[in-house]
């Protein structure tokens, strides 16, 4: 399973295409229009996007920080970005401050480095790269003294909690906004 797009709304479509085409360097991959407005994808990396939903006389929601425990809790709490190296991470902190948007200094997790900003749509977000010699995927930490029992099972899938499913039967493909740009016939695969 991996990252596909992620959608958000903006109110401002030439801010968010400066800050994450221009700004950021991520390459505006596709454009849509449907009855509610506009859609943006820009590229995240092979095969991942994240994409706006332009809605004219939307305004962003106040700035947050990322991690703080603010009641009511969001459900979404802050878009983390990888960053190749520390080096790449204080650049990316330098343009940010160039362009004076808000941005935190480096914040050592152990695990990772990390930076914090926002885009024009006030989306927290977090720029994170690797430390050398930690490799989470091949060498999970578990260290929630108050782990619930299923998380003391360890990382790994310890097999479906849920009845096993039988091979799914074919199922309708509905066309969706953007089938007519890659040829697409309603109902075809």
């Amino acid at each position: 399973m991996g990252l596909h797009h992620l959608g958000f709304v903006t109110g401002n479509l030439e801010a968010t295409i400066a800050f994450w085409r221009d700004l950021l360097g991520c390459p505006l991959v596709l454009s849509l229009h449907e009855a509610l407005g506009p859609q943006y994808f820009f590229s995240l990396g092979p095969g991942q996007m994240i994409g706006f939903f332009v809605r004219p006389g939307w305004t962003p929601p106040a700035y947050r920080k990322p991690g703080a425990a603010q009641a009511p809790y969001p459900s979404f709490d802050h878009l983390a970005l990888a960053a190749p190296d520390l080096n790449h991470l204080h650049l990316l902190q330098d343009r940010l401050i160039q362009a004076e948007f808000p941005v935190s200094e480096v914040i050592d997790h152990g695990f990772c480095w990390s930076i914090y900003s926002y885009d024009p749509n006030h989306i927290p977000l977090e720029f994170a790269c690797p430390q050398p010699g930690v490799d989470l995927a091949n060498q999970p930490r578990l260290a929630d003294p108050q782990a619930p029992a299923l998380a003391q099972q360890g990382s790994q899938p310890q097999g479906p909690p849920w009845p096993s499913q039988p091979d799914p039967s074919p199922r309708l493909v509905l066309p969706g906004l953007g089938a007519d740009l890659f040829g697409k016939a309603p109902g075809s695969r």
